[in-house]
This record gives structure tokens, C-alpha cells and sequence, in this order.
């Protein structure tokens, strides 16, 4: 019997967020072509817009927030 496995695929990635200083570090996780799910290392409540920072391959990306709950955030890509 074959077994069908879904490979999981996420990335490193960094959140800079307006008005604040630095950036939070985050898993990117569910990627697609619209958008994906992110969570943060630490509790933060996400702005309606901001840039992500993928580090592997490294890209930057304008997003908005879609939904949150808790650290778990789904964001929409806009760039």
C-alpha cells in the first residue's frame, strides 16, 4: 500500500511592524501564491499592514493581516 504524506513546508522569517523598533521573529508556515500563516515567537497583536522579511529564499513582502488568533496570524500577500 502507498502512504501519501503532506510535507509541510515553512520558512524563517522576520516582521517589521510600524511604530515598532526592530522586528519579531516569526515562523512562515501554509505558503501560497495569496498568502500564508504566521506565528510569532512572542505574543504581539499584528497590524492591519506590514512588511515580511522571508530570510530563505530571501524575499520581502508587503501583507495584511487577515485574522489572529493569539501568536497565529493569516496574512494575505500584497506584494
Amino acid at each position: 500500500m502507498c502512504e501519501k504524506r503532506k510535507l509541510e513546508r515553512h520558512l524563517l522569517g522576520e516582521a517589521h511592524l510600524p511604530g515598532s523598533a526592530g522586528s519579531h521573529a516569526c515562523v512562515v508556515r501554509d505558503i501560497s501564491q495569496a498568502g500564508a500563516r504566521v506565528l510569532f515567537r512572542e505574543a504581539l497583536t499584528a497590524p492591519k499592514y506590514f512588511d515580511l522579511h522571508l530570510l530563505d529564499p530571501e524575499q520581502k513582502r508587503c501583507v495584511e493581516r487577515r485574522w489572529q488568533i493569539g501568536r497565529r496570524v493569516g496574512i494575505r500577500f500584497l506584494s
